[in-house]
């Protein structure tokens, strides 16, 4: 009597490496996702005055299109962000100076010189003067 061998099919494969196939393009995936959203960009500079070129220490420096990414500049006027790569512009802000948007264009050292902006005293006295004339009535 003859035990016949079982066939196999040339084209199925067995389960174990459909199964590791599977696995192995799912973790490519991830892979590449999650090293794509990571890609960032460490970028640094100094915020000075126009006026003098002295450093301005307490400035924000934000990314402007995630908000929640800040940095403030040290004594010097120094900062470091780091930030998304998809995050294309900063912000820069200083308390009685111009505020900024600068555009990173592929930077890693962005400095930043700001100014107090120009306002008219005559402005500024016509409004106090109508407020006495208001009140001597």
């Amino acid at each position: 009597m003859k035990i016949a061998k079982p066939r196999r099919q040339k084209n199925v494969k067995p389960k174990n490496q459909k199964i590791m196939k599977k696995l192995v393009c799912f973790l490519a995936i991830v892979m590449i996702s999650a090293s794509a959203s990571l890609a960032q960009t460490t970028i640094k500079g100094k915020v000075t005055s126009k006026k003098d070129g002295k450093p301005i220490e307490g400035a924000v420096i934000k990314a402007k299109e995630k908000t929640n990414l800040t940095a403030t500049s040290d004594e010097q006027g120094n900062y470091t962000i780091v930030v998304p790569s998809e995050v294309k512009n900063l912000y820069v802000s200083s308390k009685g100076m111009k505020s900024q948007t600068v555009g990173i264009d592929g930077r890693t050292t962005i400095n930043v010189s700001m100014y107090v902006p120009k306002t008219s005293v005559k402005n500024i006295t016509k409004s106090d003067s109508k407020k006495e004339k208001k009140g001597a009535d």
